[in-house]
């Protein structure tokens, strides 16, 4: 009997152990976590790494996090994605667990960051971006059903625009035709916009860089702005005479994209928009080996992304797959709040597949609107390939 006591107090002793070094690693990850200054902290962000790693149980948020710090600050893809699938594995699996919203969010911002890399040169790899966005698809849906649970459903499987969303493995589509066009129509934005401004010449652009900007930053940041400046160096002097999807050069793009930024009113969006810019140029550098045309041109454009109030598109670049499923999951969402505001004798002759007026009504209803959505938030895409945007309308009406 007083051996079985022993045992007892022992595992009783193991399990304060481990609580208390969980507690112990939470707070000093969360402090670490917050003291990582610059994507150069190297030391703060192993260590954080290590506290974290040490901790008993690992929750999503810690999983997401650890994800990110391997991602922007150890550049280490592999071991961000990783830890950025764990993120979403345990929030399927345990939802509620903590930060369920914010790692969504997050992670489809960091998709649409990397929706502009080329496959020979991305940090992230292009079929591993492919594989995190089918993930969080499948969590939206997931929530979206979550969100329903209780509610009578017995609309037949061929009737949920939901079954359609999926994502299609293809390294080639940071090249697709979308991405191409979208590209096209935000440098005419931009040059529309400058058409009566003073244009920059690149060399003006490089004297701005090293003798205004660096001394409205810190030491530490004229520090990051170094491969910006080589990159910026290489343009002028081997940049593409052409660019064939715009038929500008090199330097008159990057001419325009400046003038643009420094034209901007508001200081803190001109501040924002000349890091991203310089956040990209450092990435095209790619440590000396700049990425090809597409991939600099891309990343460029993206400095504009949710600045630009008049032209809310600029800098979001979007390939094809993405486009669709956004689409359809954005249909369903209407088409499931129609029908859940429907009257129960309307839902139950909709179920059943029945054809009468009031049936036919609420199919009206739902097309309607959700054209209405489509002409509103993708009428750029549908003026220059219609015949994608039709053939997405048309899967959702047969689901309909």
């Amino acid at each position: 009997m007083f051996d079985l006591y022993i045992v007892f107090l022992v595992i009783i002793c193991i399990f304060l152990i481990y609580m208390v070094n969980d507690m112990y690693c939470t707070y000093k990850s969360n402090i670490l976590y917050r003291e990582i200054k610059h994507d150069s902290d190297f030391a703060t962000a192993e260590e954080y790494i290590d506290k974290i790693e040490k901790k008993r149980y690992i929750s999503p948020l810690d999983s997401y996090r650890m994800g990110s710090v391997y991602d922007f600050i150890l550049k280490d893809s592999k071991q961000a994605h990783k830890h950025y699938m764990k993120a979403i594995s345990d929030v399927k699996s345990r939802p509620s667990s903590g930060g369920d919203i914010f790692i969504q969010t997050r992670l489809r911002d960091r998709i649409r960051i990397n929706a502009i890399a080329e496959d020979d040169d991305n940090k992230y790899d292009i079929d591993e971006v492919d594989e995190l966005y089918n993930e969080i698809m499948n969590l939206e849906i997931m929530f979206d059903h979550l969100s329903r649970s209780g509610e009578r459903s017995h609309r037949p499987k061929s009737k949920k625009i939901e079954d359609k969303i999926e994502w299609t493995s293809d390294s080639q589509n940071v090249h697709d035709s979308n991405i191409n066009n979208e590209l096209k129509h935000g440098f005419k934005k931009i040059t529309e916009s400058n058409k009566d401004a003073f244009l920059w010449n690149i060399s003006d652009i490089e004297n701005y860089f090293n003798h205004v900007y660096t001394h409205e930053i810190s030491d530490a940041e004229t520090h990051n702005i170094k491969d910006s400046l080589k990159m910026l160096n290489y343009i002028k002097k081997k940049g593409a005479s052409k660019i064939m999807k715009l038929g500008v050069s090199e330097t008159n793009f990057i001419s325009n994209v400046f003038t643009k930024m420094y034209c901007e009113e508001d200081a803190k969006k001109r501040k924002t928009m000349m890091e991203n810019f310089l956040l990209n140029l450092a990435d095209s550098y790619n440590k000396g080996s700049p990425v090809c045309i597409t991939g600099r041109v891309t990343r460029v454009l993206t400095s504009f992304s949710d600045m630009d109030e008049n032209n809310p598109t600029l800098g979001i670049l979007k390939a094809k797959p993405v486009i669709r499923n956004e689409i359809l999951m954005k249909a369903a969402n209407i088409r499931n709040k129609i029908y859940e505001n429907a009257d129960r004798e309307i839902k139950d002759k909709y179920d059943s597949g029945e054809n009468d007026h009031d049936v036919r009504q609420l199919e009206d209803d739902m097309k309607a609107n959700i054209s209405a959505m489509i002409e509103n938030d993708y009428s750029n895409i549908k003026e220059e390939d219609s015949k994608f945007i039709s053939d997405i309308y048309a899967e959702i009406v047969e689901s309909i």
